[in-house]
């Protein structure tokens, strides 16, 4: 849960932004998610999960070729360096382009 919405975490409106609740308009899109392998911010382990339901939801279509893809890289803290912006990018371009 993001510092910001502590205070009014309980609220339904509040869980109702969790990202796995967009899993099924989300799967078989192209969709880039890159988290530090230890984000205290967001937290690896959310956004993991969030990945999870994404395959989840493919395989249980039958995907055969998933455009999602999910990036743990060794980055501490909330923040990317540049070479993993670079490829969220690149990833964006040949989405693109297809």
């Amino acid at each position: 849960m993001l510092e910001e919405f502590a205070a009014i975490r309980d609220q339904p409106a509040v869980a109702a932004l969790a990202l796995t609740h967009f899993s099924e308009r989300l799967a078989e899109r192209a969709v880039w998610v890159g988290i530090g392998n230890r984000d205290g911010r967001v937290g690896t382990e959310s956004c993991l999960r969030f990945a999870q339901t994404i395959a989840d939801v493919e395989a249980a279509r039958g995907c055969a070729a998933s455009r999602f893809e999910c990036h743990v890289v060794p980055e501490d803290g909330h923040h990317f360096s540049d070479p993993w912006h670079e490829a969220g990018g690149r990833y964006l371009l040949a989405m693109a382009s297809t």
